[in-house]
């Protein structure tokens, strides 16, 4: 049966490169993410997406009020027709 054995110093050499590459990159702005090209193009896509959707669904919006308006119009026009006809 053999046991662990650590060894002291290429543990520490491994853990300085890990503390160096886990250490913040100078960058525009302190505290800030930088994420890879990729990334940053794949947020900007989806920021475009959702905004193209929003702007979708309030035109549908409009289009469903301004239709609801015609119908109530109708409804009322007709409502107002019988009851004329009705009344005489």
């Amino acid at each position: 049966m053999s046991t662990f054995a650590m060894d002291p110093e290429a543990t520490r050499g491994g853990l300085g490169v890990a503390d160096a590459a886990a250490a913040p990159q100078p960058g525009p702005s302190a505290g800030v993410l930088q994420c890879g090209e990729y990334v940053a193009g794949l947020i900007s896509t989806m920021s475009g997406s959702v905004a193209a959707r929003q702007a979708e669904a309030k035109v549908r919006v409009a289009a469903n009020m301004a239709s609801r308006e015609i119908s109530i119009a109708a409804v009322e026009a007709a409502e107002a027709a019988n009851s004329g006809a009705l009344s005489t």
